[in-house]
């Protein structure tokens, strides 16, 4: 309801639209708004999606469809956080980035912070896009207390009155910026049941679902809800194995998919289907681990779809009666944690009620963690470190199989020659420790991973 408001405030006969939004309040509410305009993860967030994208004080751009026009976001850096020489250089990228020109510009805005000195600088950055750019502007108020700010109520007014008060529509990304959120994760194969079962969850058709081989959702979307009046975020993610996207193309978007969940998910779900399931499926925390780390594993469910297909019969007996040792593997690792549903049964809730119980006792088992930002980076230094030092390793091989051909009549000079090597081989291993930044406390860990 957010977007279609503020887009269609900007203009609502347009089919092609360009907006550049200009913020001052923070880092965070201007994100959510190009995020909640386009209706996906273009901007990354804060938390998680910071430590792996970083922050960026710098215009960035991205685009999407809105009800079927075609939009493009500008999303500027924080003005108060550059020198004036910087932030003319990026008010200028911005306006590259918005050619022939933008259709409206969104000036996001928190009243209690906001002054006559910060109203000045806004004009002086407006006038970047010409006279008539206050014609086109809008200010996004925030937070409560407009009619507390003169200088707030006079830059509505220079805007010709237009303005629209973001937090009186309930937004669900500030609504889930609070710790009773639960933020889900859903992964798992094309044709899986990934999109329905987050119908689901949320008791709405909120993604596209249907039976395919090629995935029906290729870009992480992200949606939220109430689950017994408590709010949850859930985000669903392109499908693994899928015939259009490469497996590595999968692994970066859902990596994107989790810059979503800010500042971090509470639970990887790992949605499969009743019935026979293929290697790569069962494979899918190995996947998650190898992307995320092995401290992922406390933090994933194994969710079954179609649950309508096991008649009577209960899903603990089917993954006892089951002859995959593979499937049960993955159900250990998952911490014994599993659920099933049926999704076509649209009016039972308590299917969803069940899976929230079994999350909130996973969470408290983790100590109401959720995956962090911590996690991630000691998982992306672990493998940079295993490839840094594989191909050391290769270099190291063919060395010395290169000694034992040249010295191979003489042992004794062969066997100095190897303890000269061993020592080369030994500070290389830890010059690139050195150059990496890393300590012997990660450099174990890696090891036994």
């Amino acid at each position: 309801q957010v977007e279609k408001n503020v887009v269609g405030k900007i203009h609502s006969r347009l089919h092609h639209v360009v907006t550049s939004i200009l913020k001052w309040d923070g880092y965070g509410s201007v994100r959510i708004l190009g995020n909640m305009i386009l209706q996906q993860g273009a901007f990354p967030g804060i938390g998680l999606s910071a430590g792996l994208f970083g922050k960026k004080q710098q215009c960035e751009s991205a685009s999407g469809k809105v009800n079927g026009k075609s939009v493009t976001v500008v999303k500027s850096p924080d003005f108060f956080a550059l020198s004036v020489e910087s932030l003319m250089q990026e008010m200028e990228k911005c306006m590259s980035l918005s050619a022939p020109g933008p259709h409206g510009i969104l000036l996001v805005l928190k009243p209690e912070e906001f002054t006559e000195e910060n109203r000045n600088t806004f004009k002086l950055i407006l006038s970047i896009f010409g006279k008539e750019a206050f014609k086109h502007s809008m200010v996004i108020i925030t937070h409560e207390g407009v009619t507390g700010n003169p200088h707030l109520r006079q830059m509505i007014k220079d805007c010709g009155g237009r303005h629209h008060e973001m937090y009186k529509q309930g937004s669900a990304e500030m609504e889930c910026s609070s710790t009773e959120c639960i933020r889900v994760v859903l992964i798992g194969k094309t044709g899986n049941g990934k999109s329905a079962s987050a119908n689901t969850i949320l008791g709405r058709e909120e993604f596209k679902s249907e039976s395919s081989t090629d995935s029906v959702t290729t870009v992480c979307k992200k949606a939220v809800g109430k689950v017994d009046g408590r709010p949850v975020s859930v985000v669903d993610t392109p499908g693994l194995f899928d015939t259009t996207l490469s497996n590595k193309d999968v692994q970066q978007e859902i990596v994107k998919c989790v810059s979503l969940s800010a500042p971090g998910p509470h639970v990887f779900i790992i949605v499969l289907s009743i019935g026979r399931m293929t290697q790569e499926e069962l494979d899918t925390l190995d996947l998650i681990e190898t992307t995320f780390g092995p401290r992922a594993g406390m933090f994933c469910l194994v969710l079954f779809s179609r649950g309508d297909d096991l008649g009577t019969m209960l899903i603990q007996d089917y993954i006892v009666k089951s002859k995959s040792d593979k499937l049960k593997k993955l159900i250990r690792d998952c911490g014994w944690r599993f659920h099933v549903f049926n999704n076509k049964d649209k009016n039972n809730r308590t299917q969803v009620t069940e899976l929230i119980k079994k999350i909130n006792e996973m969470v408290s088992m983790n100590k109401g963690s959720f995956y962090t930002n911590e996690m991630f980076q000691e998982a992306e230094t672990c493998e940079q470190y295993k490839e840094e030092k594989e191909i050391l390793m290769q270099k190291h091989k063919k060395e010395t199989d290169e000694l034992t051909g040249q010295y191979g009549h003489n042992e004794k000079e062969l066997t100095d020659k190897m303890k000269e090597l061993e020592i080369k081989h030994k500070e290389e291993i830890e010059n690139m420790t050195t150059v990496m930044g890393i300590g012997k406390q990660v450099v174990n860990k890696c090891t036994m991973q």
